[in-house]
């Protein structure tokens, strides 16, 4: 990214996690542009999809903001439908997760303060590339690194009650 104070989708670089038509991150403004004061990613998820485990941030809070499509979210013991226009607060230390309960794409921005964990998504999708089942152990080293932890005993529920899978091929 060049040191224009502006950027766009376009400028921005995007890394897929569960391969292409899984989730995917664009990086509109990473946290190195902001001092780590906050970052910006744009997300895309497609039809059915569950976009991560139901999981819980130590250092951040989450702003999602749903440009197109439908999300479902899961933020404690709370579940909701989102629609374009609408907004919604996560802040660290709730378990939480989203999917798309719609028949089109999803696309949000995501709003992270401080700034900085917008990375695990760039290195995160080394270990999920789409073609080959996930290393869970490497995931949750890298997840340690970033001071998330995932409630894999929940995924099962979560998936089940609402018809979704996780992006990629199913862990072996």
């Amino acid at each position: 990214m060049s040191d224009q104070p502006w950027t766009s989708a376009e400028s921005g670089s995007t890394a897929w996690l569960g391969g292409e038509g899984g989730l995917s991150a664009t990086f509109l403004l990473p946290g190195d542009k902001t001092n780590s004061a906050s970052a910006c990613v744009q997300h895309t998820l497609g039809p059915g999809l569950l976009a991560a485990p139901p999981h819980v941030h130590e250092n951040e809070d989450e702003i999602s903001y749903i440009l197109e499509g439908e999300l479902g979210v899961q933020m404690g013991d709370q579940e909701f439908t989102m629609s374009p226009g609408q907004m919604v607060f996560k802040p660290r230390g709730v378990l939480h997760t989203f999917w798309n309960p719609g028949s089109t794409t999803a696309r949000l921005l995501e709003f992270i303060v401080p700034g900085g964990f917008e990375q695990f998504f760039e290195e995160a999708s080394h270990l999920l590339p789409g073609d080959a089942p996930p290393d869970i152990g490497k995931l949750v080293e890298l997840a340690a690194k970033y001071k998330l932890t995932f409630d894999f005993e929940r995924l099962p529920d979560v998936m089940s009650k609402h018809s979704v899978v996780l992006p990629g091929p199913p862990p072996q």
